[in-house]
């Protein structure tokens, strides 16, 4: 029986836990408190009179006993149909108050969290509707109880049935996106009060670090080292170059690069390096990517444009 009793109240369990975790997932302030455990008050009562009952007094008789329920099930007695009707009424309350707590929450959803309540409601009304079956299950089980004054074992198949499907479920979306199961109410970043400015002061604000600290001639220059500079989040740097000139970071740094290493080609004093010399000069670390960038930008190869544009003559001094 102490064994017993921690599987046969399990249905008084469900509900209370089923409302919690409701609460936990809706409502950003909640947080488990002691008295939370009054909840569970009537499972441990459940828990305490089966434990209490008088166990079989011998291996035989609790064999038999088990063959009969497997083979007509046991006799339905008031005290089993009162069980059944309490497990009934205590988890349609819990599913109530849960439903509670979703109305509530399409009246207070905030829009911009990175989880939205509408596919926690989704998730959790697949849920009510997989408990709602163990309450049909065990509403069920009574009426033909009160017909037949049986309580059949096919009842625990099928309770079986469904708690392995509520299992399942839980551990398929866990596997699935187990954020959903989780109470988070991070919002979506949205950016410092100051992304308010016009596109035109950011993209301004960044040609400004090019021209004036020529950022883009460093080899290993980073996104988030420009996005941080600029006071942004690397993804808002993405998107607003994207929206300003339709250009990804790398294509505005490499447009920078070729155009830093045409004006070093007409600088005297770099007349002395190689084609590849500019370029590591002007911030590329391969001469592929570069090329490819010359081409890009350029419409022609870094050796046909020295031919059109020829180079200015590195300078000598006279004695």
């Amino acid at each position: 029986p102490l064994l017993a009793g921690f599987a046969r109240g399990t249905t008084l369990l469900i509900g209370p836990l089923f409302y919690l975790y409701t609460l936990a997932v809706f409502r950003p302030a909640f947080r488990l408190r002691w008295y939370h455990l009054g909840h569970l008050g009537g499972y441990l009562l459940s828990w305490f009179l089966i434990s209490q009952q008088r166990p079989v007094a011998d291996t035989d008789a609790a064999m038999d006993l088990v063959a009969a329920f497997l083979m007509n099930g046991l006799s339905m007695t008031p005290l089993v149909a009162i069980r059944f009707t309490l497990y009934s009424l205590h988890l349609l309350a819990y599913l109530w108050a849960a439903r509670r707590v979703f109305r509530a929450s399409h009246e207070e959803a905030e829009a911009d969290l990175r989880i939205s309540q509408g596919s926690r409601r989704t998730w959790l009304q697949g849920l009510t509707g997989l408990l709602i079956g163990v309450v049909v299950i065990t509403v069920g089980s009574l009426i033909h109880g009160l017909i037949t004054q049986y309580y059949s074992v096919i009842t625990n198949y099928i309770y079986t049935l469904v708690y392995s499907v509520i299992i399942y479920a839980v551990a398929f979306q866990a596997f699935r996106d187990h954020r959903r199961l989780m109470p988070d109410f991070q919002k979506r970043y949205t950016g410092p009060t100051k992304d308010a400015r016009p596109s035109e002061d950011w993209v301004g604000e960044l040609e400004a670090l090019a021209h004036r600290e020529e950022i883009h001639r460093r080899p290993d220059l980073k996104l988030a080292e420009v996005a941080q500079r600029l006071g942004m989040p690397p993804h808002q740097l993405t998107a607003l170059l994207n929206r300003a000139d339709r250009q990804s970071f790398f294509d505005w740094v490499n447009r920078h690069r070729v155009d830093t290493f045409v004006q070093l080609a007409q600088n005297p004093a770099f007349a002395h390096l190689s084609i590849m010399g500019l370029a590591e000069e002007a911030g590329f670390k391969s001469k592929s990517s570069f090329n490819t960038a010359f081409k890009k930008w350029k419409g022609t190869t870094p050796s046909a444009y020295l031919k059109e544009t020829p180079r200015k003559p590195e300078q000598t001094g006279k004695a």
